[in-house]
């Protein structure tokens, strides 16, 4: 029996032996293979999300990319695109990615919107546009498709207007004046200013208001000023247009109405936005002198109606024996001490100006037999050349002896030996 388990255990130890031998030795390696799964597809896709746009109003083209789920970190860089007879910008809001599901992969949607406004044409073609991104130092890139623009347009346009019109949901105008247009006066300026605003539509689609050349008037028109925002999910634009007027002649003026032409959008109709005419007067300026009148070419026609004027006038002065100078200047003629007295004070007080202001209003006042500086000179070489002195100091060239003045005007006061055109009153 013990002779019969030994040879049991020997035939069993073999046989385990030889099932080892017979297995194929395998090298054993502690280190994971991992199996990379492949990307999800990318993708881009341009679509129009307005629909029916109008010509000039603004369109809207969502161009939208999908990529896998891991390049969430990698920014996308949407292109710049140009569209023939339109002006085409990408929107300032950037819609909030999200994701989605495709094939059991997880995928990543971004989107960029893109303004369109045409400005000319019944379509325009948004082209095909590149999207790209950076896996690693490696570059990735899809590319969209083209969208046609169909753009509509009021049948009656042409008949309605010849120049620019506006298509839009609302279009409002507003103009303001700067200056003091009430006692507007030659060599003094206004400002005008035109402000337009709309919605759905940009700055730069909005048209330019024709001011127009007035004879008279000197024209400086400044550099518009262009808005476009988004307010409260509107889109509106503004245009500011400023011109200033410098008077050149004495007259009465108007600056034209400006107007607009606006098809409603919403309404489907037409209508007509407008800045009312402005009227105003420039006075004459005496700080000007003659230059407040014009040129000789507009002096002449003035010189002709005054002469008929005066034609007119005299047989009626002849015949009612209207003596001008008792009437006109007898009331003055009563002034004289009073303006004499003001021309004493002011060569004492030794102010030049106030002093020639003085002088010229007491010359007034001797009517019928005026005066003039140089006609004081009769006597008195030194008093002639204070008042030379006295010409000379208010624009500032040279000093002047103010008691000596006051003293030889006091001799001269009744010195009419010599009769000279009465000079202008300076104010």
């Amino acid at each position: 029996m013990r002779a019969m388990f030994i040879v049991a255990v020997l035939l069993l130890s073999s046989v385990a032996y030889a099932q080892e031998a017979s297995e194929p030795e395998v090298e054993s390696n502690d280190t994971d293979v991992a199996v990379q799964a492949e990307d999800a597809p990318a993708s881009a896709e341009a679509r129009l999300k307005t629909k029916n746009p109008w010509l000039g109003q603004m369109a809207l083209v969502e161009v939208t990319l999908k990529r896998d789920a891991r390049f969430k970190d990698a920014q996308p860089f949407f292109g710049e695109t140009h569209v023939d007879g339109a002006l085409v910008q990408q929107a300032r809001y950037t819609p909030i990615p999200a994701s989605e599901t495709v094939d059991g992969k997880e995928v990543l949607v971004q989107t960029r919107v893109y303004q369109v406004f045409a400005q000319y044409g019944e379509s325009v073609t948004f082209p095909r546009l590149e999207v790209s991104w950076f896996d690693g130092d490696e570059r990735q890139s899809v590319l969209t498709n083209e969208v046609e623009i169909p753009l509509r347009a009021p049948a009656d346009a042409a008949k309605r207007t010849k120049g620019p019109w506006v298509a839009s949901p609302k279009l409002s105008i507003e103009q303001t004046v700067a200056g003091d247009i009430e006692a507007f006066k030659v060599g003094d300026s206004i400002t005008r200013t035109i402000r337009l605003e709309s919605e759905d539509t940009d700055a730069v689609m909005l048209p330019a208001p024709e001011f127009g050349d007035i004879v008279g008037l000197t024209k400086y028109v400044a550099e518009p000023k262009l808005t476009s925002k988004v307010t409260r999910g509107r889109y509106k634009a503004v245009r500011e247009d400023r011109v200033t007027y410098v008077a050149q002649r004495w007259g009465f003026y108007t600056l034209p109405a400006i107007r607009f032409e606006h098809f409603s959008t919403t309404a489907g109709a037409w209508d007509q936005v407008v800045a009312e005419p402005i009227e105003f007067r420039a006075r004459v300026n005496p700080q000007l002198g003659t230059s407040c009148v014009g040129s000789a070419e507009s002096v002449v026609p003035a010189g002709w109606i005054v002469f008929v004027l005066l034609l007119l006038i005299y047989p009626v002065l002849k015949l009612t024996k209207v003596r001008p100078e008792e009437t006109t200047f007898s009331k003055e003629r009563d002034l004289e001490p009073e303006r004499f007295k003001d021309l004493l004070a002011a060569a004492k007080a030794g102010d030049s100006k106030a002093t020639l202001n003085a002088v010229y209003r007491w010359f007034r006042v001797r009517k019928p037999n005026p005066v003039t500086l140089d006609s004081w000179a009769v006597d008195d070489a030194e008093f002639s050349n204070d008042a030379e002195r006295l010409n000379a100091e208010v624009v500032g060239q040279q000093d002047w002896d103010a008691s000596k003045f006051a003293q030889g005007a006091s001799k001269h006061r009744f010195d009419t030996t010599r009769d000279h055109q009465k000079l202008p009153e300076l104010n």
